[in-house]
Protein backbone atom coordinates (compact mmCIF):
# COMPACT_ATOMS: atom_id res chain seq x y z
CA UNK A 1 0.00 0.00 0.00
CA UNK A 2 1.95 3.32 -0.66
CA UNK A 3 1.14 6.41 -0.13
CA UNK A 4 -0.71 9.09 -2.58
CA UNK A 5 1.57 11.74 -3.65
CA UNK A 6 0.67 15.34 -2.21
CA UNK A 7 -0.97 16.28 -5.21
CA UNK A 8 -3.08 13.83 -5.00
CA UNK A 9 -3.87 13.70 -1.48
CA UNK A 10 -5.00 17.30 -1.28
CA UNK A 11 -7.25 16.39 -4.30
CA UNK A 12 -8.87 14.14 -2.75
CA UNK A 13 -9.30 15.21 1.22
CA UNK A 14 -10.32 18.96 -0.31
CA UNK A 15 -13.25 17.65 -1.03
CA UNK A 16 -14.10 17.22 2.90
CA UNK A 17 -14.46 19.65 5.48
CA UNK A 18 -13.40 17.39 8.33
CA UNK A 19 -11.36 14.42 8.43
CA UNK A 20 -11.63 11.08 6.62
CA UNK A 21 -9.97 8.26 5.49
CA UNK A 22 -7.52 8.22 2.30
CA UNK A 23 -8.89 7.65 -1.02
CA UNK A 24 -12.48 6.28 0.93
CA UNK A 25 -14.07 6.52 -2.40
CA UNK A 26 -11.68 4.08 -4.54
CA UNK A 27 -10.87 6.54 -7.50
CA UNK A 28 -6.88 5.59 -7.38
CA UNK A 29 -4.91 2.53 -8.09
CA UNK A 30 -2.00 0.89 -8.27
CA UNK A 31 -0.82 -2.12 -10.16
CA UNK A 32 -3.94 -2.47 -12.16
CA UNK A 33 -3.33 -5.89 -13.94
CA UNK A 34 -0.92 -6.96 -11.99
CA UNK A 35 -2.89 -9.56 -10.19
CA UNK A 36 -2.58 -7.31 -6.97
CA UNK A 37 -4.14 -4.43 -7.67
CA UNK A 38 -5.39 -2.48 -4.88
CA UNK A 39 -6.56 1.16 -4.11
CA UNK A 40 -4.12 3.75 -2.78
CA UNK A 41 -3.47 3.82 0.65
CA UNK A 42 -5.29 0.14 1.03
CA UNK A 43 -4.16 -3.21 0.85
CA UNK A 44 -5.36 -6.62 0.54
CA UNK A 45 -3.46 -10.48 1.14
CA UNK A 46 -1.33 -9.70 -1.82
CA UNK A 47 0.80 -7.36 0.27
CA UNK A 48 0.39 -9.16 3.57
CA UNK A 49 3.45 -9.45 5.91
CA UNK A 50 3.85 -12.69 5.13
CA UNK A 51 6.36 -12.71 2.49
CA UNK A 52 6.71 -12.98 -0.82
CA UNK A 53 5.99 -16.79 -0.63
CA UNK A 54 2.47 -16.26 0.76
CA UNK A 55 1.81 -13.19 -1.48
CA UNK A 56 3.19 -14.85 -4.30
CA UNK A 57 0.71 -18.20 -3.56
CA UNK A 58 -2.40 -16.15 -2.13
CA UNK A 59 -5.41 -15.48 -4.75
CA UNK A 60 -6.24 -11.85 -6.15
CA UNK A 61 -9.22 -11.01 -4.37
CA UNK A 62 -9.66 -7.30 -4.95
CA UNK A 63 -10.49 -5.33 -8.49
CA UNK A 64 -11.13 -2.07 -9.36
CA UNK A 65 -14.28 -1.95 -11.50
CA UNK A 66 -16.66 0.69 -12.84
CA UNK A 67 -20.83 1.13 -12.05
CA UNK A 68 -19.48 2.95 -8.99
CA UNK A 69 -21.87 4.80 -6.53
CA UNK A 70 -20.07 7.83 -7.37
CA UNK A 71 -17.22 9.18 -9.55
CA UNK A 72 -15.07 6.58 -11.67
CA UNK A 73 -14.69 3.48 -9.55
CA UNK A 74 -15.35 1.35 -6.48
CA UNK A 75 -13.95 -1.73 -4.99
CA UNK A 76 -14.73 -5.06 -6.08
CA UNK A 77 -13.61 -7.75 -3.24
CA UNK A 78 -14.60 -11.53 -3.99
CA UNK A 79 -13.62 -14.93 -2.46
CA UNK A 80 -11.58 -17.04 -3.88
CA UNK A 81 -10.11 -20.54 -3.02
CA UNK A 82 -6.44 -21.08 -1.90
CA UNK A 83 -2.94 -23.86 -2.61
CA UNK A 84 -4.41 -25.16 0.80
CA UNK A 85 -7.19 -27.72 0.82
CA UNK A 86 -10.35 -26.52 2.14
CA UNK A 87 -9.43 -22.99 2.91
CA UNK A 88 -10.65 -20.15 1.55
CA UNK A 89 -9.46 -16.44 0.88
CA UNK A 90 -11.83 -14.12 2.34
CA UNK A 91 -11.96 -10.81 0.11
CA UNK A 92 -10.21 -8.36 2.63
CA UNK A 93 -8.90 -4.81 1.83
CA UNK A 94 -7.83 -3.21 5.04
CA UNK A 95 -6.64 0.49 5.54
CA UNK A 96 -3.71 -0.87 7.81
CA UNK A 97 -2.07 -3.76 6.67
CA UNK A 98 -3.00 -7.98 6.41
CA UNK A 99 -1.04 -10.27 8.58
CA UNK A 100 -1.11 -13.70 7.06
CA UNK A 101 1.15 -16.97 7.25
CA UNK A 102 0.63 -20.56 5.33
CA UNK A 103 1.12 -22.27 8.53
CA UNK A 104 -1.81 -20.91 10.73
CA UNK A 105 -4.16 -19.45 8.51
CA UNK A 106 -6.78 -18.82 11.37
CA UNK A 107 -3.88 -17.13 13.32
CA UNK A 108 -4.65 -13.71 10.47
CA UNK A 109 -6.26 -10.54 11.09
CA UNK A 110 -5.55 -6.92 9.87
CA UNK A 111 -3.33 -4.50 12.25
CA UNK A 112 -1.84 -0.62 12.16
CA UNK A 113 1.77 -0.97 11.70
CA UNK A 114 2.28 2.42 13.32
CA UNK A 115 5.91 2.46 12.60
CA UNK A 116 5.59 2.49 8.65
CA UNK A 117 3.29 4.88 7.23
CA UNK A 118 2.83 2.75 4.31
CA UNK A 119 0.69 0.50 6.53
CA UNK A 120 -1.28 3.09 8.93
CA UNK A 121 -3.92 5.91 8.80
CA UNK A 122 -3.70 8.34 11.65
CA UNK A 123 -6.93 9.97 13.01
CA UNK A 124 -6.93 11.68 15.92
CA UNK A 125 -10.76 13.03 15.62
CA UNK A 126 -13.84 11.06 16.97
CA UNK A 127 -16.40 10.42 14.42
CA UNK A 128 -19.89 9.78 15.52
CA UNK A 129 -20.98 6.66 12.93
CA UNK A 130 -19.33 4.95 9.38
CA UNK A 131 -21.21 5.35 6.01
CA UNK A 132 -20.55 3.83 3.05
CA UNK A 133 -22.27 2.01 -0.04
CA UNK A 134 -22.67 -1.39 -0.94
CA UNK A 135 -23.88 -4.12 -3.24
CA UNK A 136 -23.56 -7.98 -2.73
CA UNK A 137 -23.77 -10.96 -4.52
CA UNK A 138 -22.96 -14.07 -1.60
CA UNK A 139 -23.20 -17.54 -2.25
CA UNK A 140 -25.25 -19.64 0.29
CA UNK A 141 -25.63 -17.75 3.69
CA UNK A 142 -22.36 -16.47 3.16
CA UNK A 143 -21.73 -12.32 3.75
CA UNK A 144 -19.69 -9.55 4.22
CA UNK A 145 -19.16 -7.02 6.85
CA UNK A 146 -17.71 -3.40 7.58
CA UNK A 147 -15.54 -2.71 10.93
CA UNK A 148 -13.94 0.12 12.30
CA UNK A 149 -11.65 0.90 15.49
CA UNK A 150 -10.11 4.18 16.22
CA UNK A 151 -7.24 3.25 18.71
CA UNK A 152 -3.73 4.32 19.99
CA UNK A 153 -0.84 1.71 19.78
CA UNK A 154 -1.27 -0.87 18.45
CA UNK A 155 -4.60 -2.35 16.86
CA UNK A 156 -5.67 -4.88 14.84
CA UNK A 157 -8.85 -6.87 14.15
CA UNK A 158 -9.71 -9.42 15.22
CA UNK A 159 -8.41 -7.70 18.36
CA UNK A 160 -6.32 -10.29 19.41
CA UNK A 161 -5.16 -8.65 22.55
CA UNK A 162 -5.37 -5.17 22.04
CA UNK A 163 -8.88 -4.25 23.21
CA UNK A 164 -7.17 -1.73 25.69
CA UNK A 165 -6.36 0.43 22.74
CA UNK A 166 -9.54 0.90 21.82
CA UNK A 167 -11.10 4.07 22.03
CA UNK A 168 -14.08 3.79 19.85
CA UNK A 169 -15.78 0.21 17.40
CA UNK A 170 -18.33 0.51 14.86
CA UNK A 171 -19.15 -2.74 13.09
CA UNK A 172 -21.50 -3.19 9.79
CA UNK A 173 -22.61 -7.10 8.87
CA UNK A 174 -24.29 -7.59 5.81
CA UNK A 175 -27.65 -9.95 6.05
CA UNK A 176 -26.74 -13.12 5.37
CA UNK A 177 -27.55 -14.79 2.02
CA UNK A 178 -29.01 -11.06 1.08
CA UNK A 179 -28.14 -10.42 -2.85
CA UNK A 180 -27.98 -6.07 -3.50
CA UNK A 181 -27.83 -5.56 -6.63
CA UNK A 182 -28.21 -1.88 -6.43
CA UNK A 183 -26.57 0.73 -4.38
CA UNK A 184 -27.12 0.67 -0.80
CA UNK A 185 -26.22 2.98 1.74
CA UNK A 186 -24.91 1.42 5.31
CA UNK A 187 -24.97 3.44 8.28
CA UNK A 188 -23.34 1.93 11.90
CA UNK A 189 -22.63 4.41 15.02
CA UNK A 190 -19.18 3.83 16.82
CA UNK A 191 -19.38 3.11 20.31
CA UNK A 192 -16.52 4.86 22.35
CA UNK A 193 -15.60 3.41 25.18
CA UNK A 194 -13.44 6.66 26.80
CA UNK A 195 -12.58 10.21 26.11
CA UNK A 196 -9.51 9.56 25.40
CA UNK A 197 -8.05 10.89 21.90
CA UNK A 198 -7.20 8.45 19.27
CA UNK A 199 -4.06 8.02 17.35
CA UNK A 200 -5.34 5.75 14.75
CA UNK A 201 -7.87 4.59 12.39
CA UNK A 202 -8.22 0.96 11.23
CA UNK A 203 -10.44 -0.57 8.93
CA UNK A 204 -11.51 -3.55 7.34
CA UNK A 205 -13.82 -4.42 4.48
CA UNK A 206 -14.77 -8.28 3.42
CA UNK A 207 -16.27 -9.84 0.78
CA UNK A 208 -17.61 -12.88 3.38
CA UNK A 209 -17.95 -14.10 6.29
CA UNK A 210 -13.72 -14.79 7.84
CA UNK A 211 -12.72 -18.69 7.27
CA UNK A 212 -16.52 -19.21 6.70
CA UNK A 213 -17.06 -17.15 3.63
CA UNK A 214 -17.26 -19.15 0.17
CA UNK A 215 -15.69 -19.24 -3.08
CA UNK A 216 -16.98 -16.68 -5.41
CA UNK A 217 -19.13 -14.67 -2.66
CA UNK A 218 -18.60 -10.70 -3.81
CA UNK A 219 -19.35 -7.53 -2.28
CA UNK A 220 -18.79 -4.11 -3.82
CA UNK A 221 -17.78 -0.86 -1.91
CA UNK A 222 -17.92 2.81 -2.39
CA UNK A 223 -17.74 6.41 -0.67
CA UNK A 224 -16.53 5.24 2.49
CA UNK A 225 -17.42 8.21 4.73
CA UNK A 226 -16.46 8.74 8.59
CA UNK A 227 -19.98 11.22 9.97
CA UNK A 228 -19.09 13.89 12.59
CA UNK A 229 -22.74 15.07 14.29
CA UNK A 230 -23.18 18.75 14.83
CA UNK A 231 -24.80 19.36 18.06
CA UNK A 232 -26.92 22.80 19.02
CA UNK A 233 -27.22 24.25 22.66
CA UNK A 234 -29.31 27.35 22.09
CA UNK A 235 -28.64 30.22 24.74
CA UNK A 236 -32.76 29.84 25.16
CA UNK A 237 -35.47 27.30 23.63
CA UNK A 238 -37.90 29.92 23.88
CA UNK A 239 -38.12 33.59 22.72
CA UNK A 240 -40.67 36.00 22.16
CA UNK A 241 -41.14 37.84 18.72
CA UNK A 242 -43.34 40.47 17.92
CA UNK A 243 -44.62 42.13 14.66
CA UNK A 244 -42.16 45.10 15.75
CA UNK A 245 -39.31 43.00 17.06
CA UNK A 246 -37.24 40.31 16.65
CA UNK A 247 -35.16 38.18 19.11
CA UNK A 248 -31.25 37.76 19.07
CA UNK A 249 -29.67 34.67 21.16
CA UNK A 250 -26.70 32.46 20.99
CA UNK A 251 -26.07 29.12 19.81
CA UNK A 252 -22.75 26.84 20.92
CA UNK A 253 -22.23 23.90 18.58
CA UNK A 254 -19.30 21.69 18.95
CA UNK A 255 -18.52 18.57 16.78
CA UNK A 256 -15.87 15.49 16.87
CA UNK A 257 -14.49 16.09 13.60
CA UNK A 258 -12.19 19.01 13.38
CA UNK A 259 -12.36 21.23 10.26
CA UNK A 260 -10.02 20.86 7.35
CA UNK A 261 -10.44 24.81 6.45
CA UNK A 262 -12.20 27.45 7.80
CA UNK A 263 -15.79 26.80 7.14
CA UNK A 264 -19.54 28.25 7.34
CA UNK A 265 -21.30 26.78 10.38
CA UNK A 266 -24.74 27.93 9.48
CA UNK A 267 -27.77 27.54 12.29
CA UNK A 268 -30.74 27.42 10.59
CA UNK A 269 -34.56 27.42 11.74
CA UNK A 270 -37.06 25.02 10.31
CA UNK A 271 -40.70 25.97 9.60
CA UNK A 272 -43.41 25.81 11.99
CA UNK A 273 -44.18 22.58 11.43
CA UNK A 274 -40.24 21.78 12.51
CA UNK A 275 -39.12 20.89 8.83
CA UNK A 276 -36.25 21.98 7.30
CA UNK A 277 -37.07 21.86 3.37
CA UNK A 278 -36.79 25.69 3.39
CA UNK A 279 -34.71 26.43 6.23
CA UNK A 280 -34.21 30.03 7.34
CA UNK A 281 -30.34 30.82 8.02
CA UNK A 282 -30.29 33.26 11.14
CA UNK A 283 -26.56 32.81 12.05
CA UNK A 284 -23.11 32.07 10.72
CA UNK A 285 -19.80 31.66 12.02
CA UNK A 286 -17.17 30.60 10.03
CA UNK A 287 -14.09 28.91 11.34
CA UNK A 288 -12.21 26.12 11.55
CA UNK A 289 -12.60 25.40 15.63
CA UNK A 290 -14.90 22.11 16.56
CA UNK A 291 -16.58 24.70 18.70
CA UNK A 292 -17.77 27.67 19.07
CA UNK A 293 -20.83 30.27 19.72
CA UNK A 294 -23.03 31.62 16.72
CA UNK A 295 -24.84 34.73 17.39
CA UNK A 296 -28.34 34.51 15.94
CA UNK A 297 -31.21 37.12 15.38
CA UNK A 298 -34.71 35.51 14.26
CA UNK A 299 -36.48 38.72 12.24
CA UNK A 300 -39.65 40.51 13.82
CA UNK A 301 -42.97 39.03 12.36
CA UNK A 302 -41.61 35.37 12.73
CA UNK A 303 -45.19 33.32 13.13
CA UNK A 304 -45.28 31.91 17.00
CA UNK A 305 -44.98 28.43 16.89
CA UNK A 306 -44.14 25.48 19.72
CA UNK A 307 -42.82 23.10 16.99
CA UNK A 308 -40.00 25.00 15.11
CA UNK A 309 -36.34 23.41 15.39
CA UNK A 310 -33.29 24.69 15.14
CA UNK A 311 -29.65 23.31 13.65
CA UNK A 312 -26.19 23.94 13.14
CA UNK A 313 -25.57 23.12 9.38
CA UNK A 314 -22.56 22.82 7.36
CA UNK A 315 -22.07 22.55 3.08
CA UNK A 316 -20.29 19.28 4.09
CA UNK A 317 -23.02 16.34 3.78
CA UNK A 318 -20.29 14.38 6.05
CA UNK A 319 -21.37 16.90 9.19
CA UNK A 320 -24.81 15.78 10.77
CA UNK A 321 -26.60 18.49 12.21
CA UNK A 322 -28.35 17.38 15.83
CA UNK A 323 -31.60 19.55 15.54
CA UNK A 324 -33.15 20.91 18.65
CA UNK A 325 -36.87 21.92 19.84
CA UNK A 326 -37.43 25.85 19.55
CA UNK A 327 -40.48 28.08 20.29
CA UNK A 328 -41.37 31.01 19.47
CA UNK A 329 -44.05 32.83 21.02
CA UNK A 330 -45.86 36.04 21.06
CA UNK A 331 -46.96 35.93 24.42
CA UNK A 332 -44.87 37.61 27.12
CA UNK A 333 -44.62 38.74 31.13
CA UNK A 334 -43.06 41.98 32.32
CA UNK A 335 -41.94 42.40 35.66
CA UNK A 336 -40.10 45.50 37.39
CA UNK A 337 -38.12 44.25 40.04
CA UNK A 338 -35.89 46.21 42.74
CA UNK A 339 -32.90 44.87 45.01
CA UNK A 340 -30.06 46.31 46.83
CA UNK A 341 -26.97 45.16 46.80
CA UNK A 342 -25.43 45.04 50.60
CA UNK A 343 -21.79 45.19 48.94
CA UNK A 344 -21.84 48.77 47.54
CA UNK A 345 -25.01 50.06 49.67
CA UNK A 346 -24.82 53.04 51.74
CA UNK A 347 -27.61 53.44 53.92
CA UNK A 348 -27.09 56.76 54.60
CA UNK A 349 -28.37 57.90 51.18
CA UNK A 350 -29.99 54.80 50.25
CA UNK A 351 -28.40 54.19 47.08
CA UNK A 352 -25.76 51.66 45.94
CA UNK A 353 -22.52 53.11 44.60
CA UNK A 354 -21.94 52.87 40.89
CA UNK A 355 -18.05 52.68 41.41
CA UNK A 356 -17.75 50.05 38.35
CA UNK A 357 -19.96 51.99 36.24
CA UNK A 358 -17.82 55.23 36.44
CA UNK A 359 -14.39 53.02 35.89
CA UNK A 360 -15.72 51.81 32.83
CA UNK A 361 -15.58 48.31 33.98
CA UNK A 362 -19.40 46.86 33.55
CA UNK A 363 -18.90 44.47 30.68
CA UNK A 364 -21.20 44.79 27.88
CA UNK A 365 -22.43 41.15 27.80
CA UNK A 366 -24.08 39.50 30.87
CA UNK A 367 -21.46 37.70 33.14
CA UNK A 368 -23.94 34.77 34.35
CA UNK A 369 -23.59 32.60 31.55
CA UNK A 370 -19.74 32.23 32.53
CA UNK A 371 -20.33 31.57 36.10
CA UNK A 372 -22.27 28.32 34.90
CA UNK A 373 -25.89 29.55 35.14
CA UNK A 374 -27.62 28.09 32.10
CA UNK A 375 -30.55 29.41 29.80
CA UNK A 376 -29.90 33.18 30.60
CA UNK A 377 -31.74 34.94 27.85
CA UNK A 378 -30.52 38.61 27.52
CA UNK A 379 -32.35 41.42 25.16
CA UNK A 380 -28.50 42.57 24.26
CA UNK A 381 -25.98 44.02 25.03
CA UNK A 382 -25.70 46.98 27.18
CA UNK A 383 -27.46 49.76 24.93
CA UNK A 384 -25.14 52.72 24.00
CA UNK A 385 -25.73 55.78 26.31
CA UNK A 386 -27.12 53.34 29.02
CA UNK A 387 -24.15 53.73 30.89
CA UNK A 388 -23.25 57.61 30.61
CA UNK A 389 -26.39 58.02 32.83
CA UNK A 390 -25.72 59.84 36.59
CA UNK A 391 -27.94 59.82 39.70
CA UNK A 392 -29.92 57.51 41.12
CA UNK A 393 -31.04 56.19 37.82
CA UNK A 394 -27.13 55.29 36.92
CA UNK A 395 -26.30 51.32 36.65
CA UNK A 396 -24.66 50.12 39.47
CA UNK A 397 -24.38 45.92 37.56
CA UNK A 398 -25.54 42.87 36.19
CA UNK A 399 -28.61 40.90 37.86
CA UNK A 400 -30.28 37.81 37.14
CA UNK A 401 -33.65 37.41 38.01
CA UNK A 402 -35.37 33.92 37.69
CA UNK A 403 -39.14 33.13 37.33
CA UNK A 404 -39.64 29.66 39.07
CA UNK A 405 -42.53 27.32 38.56
CA UNK A 406 -45.89 27.94 40.76
CA UNK A 407 -46.06 23.97 41.47
CA UNK A 408 -42.53 23.57 42.28
CA UNK A 409 -40.10 26.26 43.19
CA UNK A 410 -37.11 24.80 42.06
CA UNK A 411 -37.62 24.53 39.10
CA UNK A 412 -36.49 27.46 36.96
CA UNK A 413 -38.75 28.49 34.20
CA UNK A 414 -36.93 31.32 32.62
CA UNK A 415 -33.79 33.45 33.71
CA UNK A 416 -33.24 36.70 32.31
CA UNK A 417 -30.13 39.12 32.79
CA UNK A 418 -31.02 42.57 33.03
CA UNK A 419 -29.62 45.75 34.93
CA UNK A 420 -29.69 47.24 38.30
CA UNK A 421 -30.03 50.77 39.01
CA UNK A 422 -28.59 52.64 42.35
CA UNK A 423 -31.80 53.07 43.61
CA UNK A 424 -32.62 49.26 43.11
CA UNK A 425 -34.65 49.36 39.92
CA UNK A 426 -34.36 46.28 37.96
CA UNK A 427 -33.93 47.68 33.95
CA UNK A 428 -33.82 45.68 30.74
CA UNK A 429 -30.63 46.70 28.80
CA UNK A 430 -32.00 49.87 27.37
CA UNK A 431 -31.62 51.07 31.11
CA UNK A 432 -35.52 51.89 31.34
CA UNK A 433 -37.64 49.15 30.07
CA UNK A 434 -39.41 46.17 32.16
CA UNK A 435 -37.94 42.90 32.22
CA UNK A 436 -40.12 40.99 30.26
CA UNK A 437 -40.10 37.26 29.85
CA UNK A 438 -41.43 35.15 26.65
CA UNK A 439 -43.96 32.82 28.76
CA UNK A 440 -47.56 32.56 29.58
CA UNK A 441 -49.36 34.79 31.82
CA UNK A 442 -49.23 32.92 35.04
CA UNK A 443 -48.36 32.77 38.39
CA UNK A 444 -44.49 32.94 39.46
CA UNK A 445 -42.08 32.33 42.25
CA UNK A 446 -39.59 35.16 41.09
CA UNK A 447 -36.03 35.19 42.45
CA UNK A 448 -33.09 37.59 42.03
CA UNK A 449 -29.39 36.77 42.14
CA UNK A 450 -26.24 38.48 41.60
CA UNK A 451 -22.69 37.44 40.94
CA UNK A 452 -20.83 37.91 44.52
CA UNK A 453 -24.21 38.23 46.76
CA UNK A 454 -26.92 35.57 47.91
CA UNK A 455 -29.88 35.29 46.21
CA UNK A 456 -33.52 35.50 47.52
CA UNK A 457 -37.26 34.30 46.02
CA UNK A 458 -40.31 35.26 46.73
CA UNK A 459 -42.02 32.95 49.51
CA UNK A 460 -45.31 33.35 47.54
CA UNK A 461 -46.20 32.75 44.16
CA UNK A 462 -46.87 36.80 41.96
CA UNK A 463 -49.22 36.67 39.29
CA UNK A 464 -47.53 38.21 36.20
CA UNK A 465 -49.13 39.22 32.74
CA UNK A 466 -48.32 41.53 29.90
CA UNK A 467 -49.00 44.29 32.37
CA UNK A 468 -45.46 45.21 34.14
CA UNK A 469 -45.68 43.80 37.94
CA UNK A 470 -43.49 45.16 40.63
CA UNK A 471 -41.65 43.12 42.83
CA UNK A 472 -39.81 45.03 45.83
CA UNK A 473 -37.05 42.88 47.03
CA UNK A 474 -35.92 46.31 49.25
CA UNK A 475 -39.31 46.14 50.93
CA UNK A 476 -39.64 44.74 54.49
CA UNK A 477 -43.57 43.55 53.44
CA UNK A 478 -42.04 41.13 51.25
CA UNK A 479 -42.01 37.69 52.38
CA UNK A 480 -39.31 35.78 51.00
CA UNK A 481 -38.24 31.95 50.78
CA UNK A 482 -36.18 30.68 54.14
CA UNK A 483 -34.92 32.41 57.15
CA UNK A 484 -33.00 35.44 56.39
CA UNK A 485 -32.87 35.60 53.29
CA UNK A 486 -31.63 39.67 53.34
CA UNK A 487 -30.63 41.38 55.69
CA UNK A 488 -32.17 44.07 57.12
CA UNK A 489 -29.72 47.75 57.01
CA UNK A 490 -32.13 50.77 58.59
CA UNK A 491 -35.70 50.32 56.20
CA UNK A 492 -34.50 48.63 53.80
CA UNK A 493 -33.97 44.97 52.85
CA UNK A 494 -30.70 44.57 50.77
CA UNK A 495 -28.97 41.12 49.78
CA UNK A 496 -26.30 39.13 51.66
CA UNK A 497 -22.90 40.62 50.14
CA UNK A 498 -19.81 38.34 50.15
CA UNK A 499 -20.29 35.18 47.90
CA UNK A 500 -16.91 35.31 46.34
CA UNK A 501 -16.96 31.82 44.80
CA UNK A 502 -20.76 32.34 43.23
CA UNK A 503 -21.93 29.26 45.21
CA UNK A 504 -24.60 28.93 48.10
CA UNK A 505 -22.63 30.04 50.90
CA UNK A 506 -20.45 32.65 52.36
CA UNK A 507 -17.40 31.17 53.89
CA UNK A 508 -15.30 32.69 55.81
CA UNK A 509 -12.60 29.85 56.94
CA UNK A 510 -12.48 26.25 55.58
CA UNK A 511 -12.58 24.03 52.21
CA UNK A 512 -14.20 26.33 49.23
CA UNK A 513 -14.45 29.96 51.49
CA UNK A 514 -15.07 33.17 50.02
CA UNK A 515 -11.96 34.79 51.37
CA UNK A 516 -8.94 32.59 50.44
CA UNK A 517 -9.85 33.82 46.58
CA UNK A 518 -9.46 37.86 47.32
CA UNK A 519 -6.26 36.96 48.94
CA UNK A 520 -4.86 34.89 45.94
CA UNK A 521 -6.72 38.06 43.12
CA UNK A 522 -4.76 40.59 45.06
CA UNK A 523 -1.20 38.27 44.31
CA UNK A 524 -1.43 36.19 47.42
CA UNK A 525 1.98 37.26 49.00
CA UNK A 526 1.36 40.76 50.07
CA UNK A 527 -1.97 41.45 51.76
CA UNK A 528 -1.84 45.15 51.03
CA UNK A 529 -1.73 44.73 47.72
CA UNK A 530 -4.83 45.73 45.64
CA UNK A 531 -6.28 45.10 42.02
CA UNK A 532 -8.40 47.25 40.03
CA UNK A 533 -11.44 45.78 37.82
CA UNK A 534 -14.56 43.73 37.53
CA UNK A 535 -14.22 40.86 39.61
CA UNK A 536 -16.46 38.59 42.07
CA UNK A 537 -13.73 39.30 44.59
CA UNK A 538 -14.73 42.84 44.81
CA UNK A 539 -17.40 42.17 47.40
CA UNK A 540 -18.38 45.86 48.03
CA UNK A 541 -18.01 46.73 44.29
CA UNK A 542 -15.87 50.00 44.38
CA UNK A 543 -13.72 48.46 41.38
CA UNK A 544 -10.72 47.52 43.82
CA UNK A 545 -10.11 44.62 45.76
CA UNK A 546 -8.37 44.71 48.81
CA UNK A 547 -7.38 42.24 51.66
CA UNK A 548 -6.72 44.47 54.34
CA UNK A 549 -6.83 48.22 55.40
CA UNK A 550 -9.77 50.55 55.00
CA UNK A 551 -12.58 49.48 52.91
CA UNK A 552 -11.34 45.79 52.55
CA UNK A 553 -13.33 43.25 50.91
CA UNK A 554 -12.57 40.58 53.26
CA UNK A 555 -14.19 42.10 56.68
CA UNK A 556 -17.33 42.16 54.24
CA UNK A 557 -17.58 38.32 54.89
CA UNK A 558 -16.49 38.16 58.34
CA UNK A 559 -19.57 40.82 59.00
CA UNK A 560 -22.28 38.81 57.25
CA UNK A 561 -21.34 35.34 59.14
CA UNK A 562 -21.55 37.22 62.37
CA UNK A 563 -18.36 38.51 62.99
CA UNK A 564 -16.87 36.34 66.12
CA UNK A 565 -17.08 32.69 64.77
CA UNK A 566 -14.72 32.74 61.96
CA UNK A 567 -16.23 28.97 61.03
CA UNK A 568 -19.77 29.95 60.26
CA UNK A 569 -21.46 30.25 57.30
CA UNK A 570 -24.63 32.05 55.77
CA UNK A 571 -26.42 30.07 53.16
CA UNK A 572 -28.60 31.09 50.13
CA UNK A 573 -32.25 30.08 50.47
CA UNK A 574 -33.03 29.29 47.47
CA UNK A 575 -35.03 25.63 47.13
Amino acid sequence: MRHLTPLLLVLTTSAFAQPQMSNSGFENWQGLGSGSEEPSEWSSIKTSDGGSLVNNTAPQVCWQAGNAHSGSYCVDLKTAATIIPNLNANGTLTNGRVHATLIDPAAGYVFTDAGNTDWNQAMTSRPDSLVGWFRTAPVGADHGKVEAVLHVNDGKLPPNGTEGNFIARARWDAAPGATVSSWTRFSVPFTYYNANTPQWILMVLTSGDSLNTLVNTEAWYDDIALIYNLNATPSTTTVMVTGGMGASFTVDFNTGGTPLFATNFNVELSDVNGNFTSPTVIGTLNTANTSGTIPCTIPAGTAASSNYKIRVKNASSYYAPVPVGFTITNALVQLSPKVLLEGPYNSGTLLMADNLRVAGTIPASEPYTALGFTGVQVTGTIDAGTLTVTGNDAITDWVLIELRDKNNSANVIARKAALVQRDGDVVDVDGTSSVTFPVASDDYFVAVRHRNHLGAMTNATVALSGTSTPVDFTSTGLVTYGTAARHQVGGKMVLWPGNVRSDNVVKYAGANNDRDPILTAIGGTVPTATVSGYRSEDVNMDNVTKYAGASNDRDIILTVIGGTVPTATKTEQLP
